[in-house]
């Protein structure tokens, strides 16, 4: 699952810290974001696209990832 898949050397590696993945509803950023709650981190995941965004946040909540999502367009100020 996203709370512990990887390596071992990267478990824990990012216990406490919150990192922002932006494009995180699927592609690079989604397989960043299972990465980085994989090593232990909080997760925020931004994307533009809700729909999948929601999709993507739930399947690492089901893996016990910890997960927030922000729908946002960073095109935009």
């Amino acid at each position: 699952d996203a709370a512990r898949a990887g390596g071992g050397a990267v478990n824990g590696l990012l216990n406490g810290k919150r990192i922002v993945v932006t494009g995180a509803a699927r592609g690079l950023g989604y397989s960043f974001a299972t990465a980085i709650a994989a090593a232990g981190a909080q997760v925020v995941m931004c994307d533009i696209l809700a729909d999948e965004l929601a999709a993507s946040g739930a399947a690492l909540r089901e893996q016990g990832a910890q997960v927030e999502t922000q729908t946002i367009d960073l095109a935009s100020p």
